[in-house]
């Protein structure tokens, strides 16, 4: 048996740690500091972050329009901490607001996915 854990990890990136990720904000900075250290390609930090948060930066739709046109990692971190002014009441990691729809009614359609069939 075997375990996927790829995506589970891009919005978690704490999953198998046994901690709880109550604000992806922490997680973000702190792997935004290392991708400056390491020069890593702005276009792939972009990716997580947007994984990272999730519902919250798709609210801010302004914020989300500066990310997909970032340039550079500071530009991301200074996207990050305007986000985090923005939601006074926190981010706290929600493990289902990548996976499910906003519609529960709609999950079962979405199961059949899981065997290789279509829609």
């Amino acid at each position: 048996d075997g375990v996927m854990s790829a995506e589970g990890l891009r919005s978690n990136p704490i999953l198998f740690s046994g901690n709880e990720l109550n604000h992806p904000a922490d997680i973000a900075l702190e792997y935004l500091d290392l991708c400056l250290k390491y020069n890593t390609n702005p276009n792939q930090a972009q990716v997580h972050i947007f994984k990272l948060f999730g519902r919250k930066l798709e609210e801010q739709v302004d914020l989300k329009e500066k990310a997909k046109q970032v340039e550079s990692i500071v530009d991301l971190i200074t996207i990050v901490k305007e986000l985090i002014a923005r939601t006074k009441d926190g981010i706290k990691y929600d493990r289902h607001s990548q996976i499910l729809p906003d519609d529960p009614e709609c999950i079962l359609d979405d199961l059949s996915l899981l065997d290789g069939g279509s829609e």
